[in-house]
């Protein structure tokens, strides 16, 4: 079973990697190493999660070389909203992992009036040779065409909410004609049971003998996305990973895809910041970068 996808500069990055929100302290440390005997080798961090140390200090505690971990993590869009120093601030996030380089770090969010001079210092960082592939998260086609008028380096990820009740068919294009691999976080909705009640999901489910997360899991690897479950159980991040095993067929894809009954997001727009989704997902891209020009 290969496990890796090779990026186009050469990195492997996991397959299926572990998602780390709200796991914290000692129990980073247990799951990282139930997720590790499992099969896992990459775990999916954030400095807005509050984790970094924790799954920094699970790793180190665990005893395996750092090389054998691919460790991402992203920039806080709520740092970013203070005006971070982000080359300094990296600082903290490789003390936070007790290493001298981060193998992917990526902008959380789109935050519209500093994104592109983040994104500058990202690739100052991997020019540094401090992080190995630098990438985005909750981009969306107008974000990649503003910075393709400023960046050397064009993003290698981009993360995004992606599970069969949401195919994000616009953007899942837009990565995959621009060499942009993708990530997908609440790869099973969160066991909302729009998916766990789905029949298209338990029909394939049945023929697979596997479970609907397990179909949901295989439906994003078999069309080239990298799913980040999370889970705090053994038995379940095993299961999960498993679905690295499962084939879907081309018809079994092909129906998922074309199912638009069970259309839902999983993610809620958070209290912090209201309106926040209209602010990122209507984007005047000629408007912006016109305005940007009026102020040089």
């Amino acid at each position: 079973m290969n496990k890796y996808y090779i990026l186009p500069n050469g990195v492997k990055i996991p397959k299926i990697m572990i998602g780390t929100y709200n796991i914290l302290a000692d129990e980073a440390k247990t799951v990282f190493k139930a997720a590790y005997d499992g099969g896992y080798r990459g775990v999916d961090c954030g400095r807005y999660y509050g984790n970094e140390k924790d799954w920094g200090d699970a790793v180190k505690a665990s005893g395996i070389r750092r090389e054998n971990v691919f460790i991402q993590t992203k920039i806080s869009h709520a740092d970013e909203k203070r005006g971070i120093d982000v080359i300094k601030d990296f600082q903290t996030t490789l003390q936070n992992f007790s290493t001298d380089y981060i193998d992917c770090l990526l902008i959380h969010w789109p935050n519209m009036n500093t994104f592109v001079s983040t994104w500058k210092a990202m690739e100052q960082l991997y020019k540094d040779g401090k992080v190995r592939v630098i990438g985005v998260s909750n981009f969306r086609k107008e974000h990649f065409e503003i910075l393709k008028h400023s960046a050397e380096i064009m993003p290698m990820v981009n993360q995004i909410e992606r599970h069969p009740c949401r195919h994000q068919r616009e953007i899942y294009d837009y990565c995959k004609e621009n060499d942009i691999q993708l990530q997908a976080y609440q790869p099973i909705a969160v066991g909302r049971p729009e998916l766990m009640n789905n029949s298209l999901l338990i029909d394939i489910a049945e023929k697979h003998a596997c479970t609907v997360p397990q179909v949901a899991l295989a439906w994003n690897i078999a069309t080239k996305v990298i799913p980040l479950p999370r889970s705090r159980n053994e038995g379940r991040l095993r299961e999960n990973f498993e679905a690295l095993s499962i084939e879907l067929t081309t018809e079994e894809i092909e129906r998922i895809d074309g199912d638009k009954v069970h259309y839902f997001r999983a993610l809620r727009e958070g209290s912090e910041y209201p309106g926040y989704w209209d602010e990122i997902h209507n984007v005047d891209v000629e408007k912006y970068l016109s305005d940007c020009e009026n102020e040089i």
